[in-house]
This record gives C-alpha cells, structure tokens and sequence, in this order.
C-alpha cells in the first residue's frame, strides 16, 4: 500500500520553509536530517539554532575581537620597544587604553589595564610599563 502525503496543514519548516506533511508527528518543525554523498549533513535544526546563537551572542563578538587586536599590538609594542613606553607608542600603535578586560587601580592611584596576554602599569597616564600576565576572564 503506497502513502501519500498530504500538505493541508500548511506547516513549514522554521529555517528552510519547505513544507512538512500532514503526516509527520505534529511537533516536528524542521525538517529531517540529509546525508550528502560527501558526507556533509544537512540539518536545518542546527542551522537555525546556530543563526539564534550568534545574533545572541553579538556584542560578545565585538569585545573579543578587540581584545584579540589589542594584544597582536601589544605584543608588537612589547617586542620593538621593550617594557618602558609612553602615552606617543601607544597611540602609534593603535591601542586604546580606555577599553581593557578590567581596570584597577591601587591606593597610590597606579592603574593598571587588563588585556587578553598583556597589561600597562602607568602611575600618570603618559609613562606605561608592559608586561605579560596570565589571568583568565
């Protein structure tokens, strides 16, 4: 006997919206998993849940890609110039105090900038010592 499916429902899948048939389980909403004969699998749950994911995860994009690009500069200001610096190398070499990982400062007011790798010691924001640390945030 031959099983002919019906699309009255009009249900869709949530990612691709190609119709699903009547006569699949009620609370399916995507639709099924595909092998390819290069052994990719199409899956259009994971592809939707992954869009959400990364909209969800946006702005946490932003900072780590800062963070990356501060340390690649920091790293490159700490091999040409060595730990002692001025307020003139950072800004040649593009990196922005005032968006670290973390700040603080002690009683002395010697702040310290926390980035991904490397940190600036400065007691009055025009002389700055660099070095590698290795906390994790």
């Amino acid at each position: 006997m031959k099983v002919y499916h019906t699309f009255n429902l009009n249900r869709r899948c949530l990612n691709c919206r190609d119709p699903i048939s009547d006569q699949t389980h009620a609370l399916r909403k995507f639709c099924f998993k595909e092998q390819l004969d290069d052994g990719t699998i199409l899956c259009c749950k994971d592809d939707y849940n992954a869009a959400k994911r990364k909209e969800d995860k946006k702005p946490f994009k932003y900072f780590s890609m800062h963070q990356e690009t501060m340390y690649t500069q920091l790293k490159l200001l700490y091999e040409k110039h060595g730990e002692n610096v001025t307020h003139n190398h950072l800004t040649q070499f593009h990196i922005i105090v005032n968006r670290p990982a973390e700040i603080i400062m002690t009683e002395n007011k010697i702040y310290t900038y926390y980035f991904v790798g490397y940190a600036l010691k400065t007691d009055d924001h025009k002389n700055f010592k660099i070095f590698k640390h290795d906390r994790i945030y």
